[in-house]
């Protein structure tokens, strides 16, 4: 068990079932993403931290790598980088970006625009290789807010399952009761 009086937030754990990613919340750093072994040295090491917030921390499908969502440019944007830190991180976004998220084959990043479109980022080469291509819009969304990612994508990037705000299909009504103690018999 790893304590330290700091707020964490578990993100992920690594496909090989190594490593958990988390985020936690710093005195003066904001949000910061983590990464601990689940064997082994249990040291915990930071992974992405800024004075700004980093959020939405996952691994790639192979575990060597990270994508994440920060807000140290002024508005959040989207980073992939190394989980050894290895040449540094690579903006992917354009404009802003949230909620990123990997094609099963790591070959496309998927990621929330400010405006609500889902984007995708085509990624060629690897390791300190890789190179993310221009992002591309592939469809805007009515989203309803929440607490989490507002949206998924299945393992070959086909199909998405998106959190979307639907028009209610039944009218508002106002119901009210008067003399209520009367209907429960005990009035007097």
């Amino acid at each position: 068990m790893f304590v330290d009086g700091k707020s964490k937030d578990p993100s992920e754990i690594s496909s090989d079932g190594r490593f958990l990613l988390y985020r936690r919340t710093g005195d003066r750093t904001g949000n910061d993403i983590w990464i601990v072994a689940l064997d082994g040295d249990r040291t915990p090491r930071l992974l992405a931290g800024t004075p700004f917030d980093e959020n939405s921390a996952s691994f790639s499908p192979d575990g060597k790598a990270i994508i994440y969502a920060s807000d140290e440019s002024g508005e959040s944007e989207v980073y992939v980088m190394r989980i050894d830190g290895a040449g540094g991180k690579m903006l992917v976004s354009n404009g802003g970006g949230s909620f990123p998220r990997w094609r099963r084959d790591g070959r496309e990043i998927l990621y929330l625009g400010p405006d609500n479109t889902i984007m995708s980022v085509p990624l060629t080469g690897d390791g300190a290789a890789m190179q993310a291509g221009p992002p591309r819009a592939l469809f805007q969304v009515p989203l309803q807010p929440g607490p989490s990612s507002p949206f998924d994508v299945t393992a070959d990037g086909e199909r998405f399952l998106v959190n979307v705000a639907l028009p209610s299909q039944t009218p508002m009504a106002l119901r009210m009761i008067v003399n209520w103690p009367a209907l429960l018999g005990t009035a007097k």
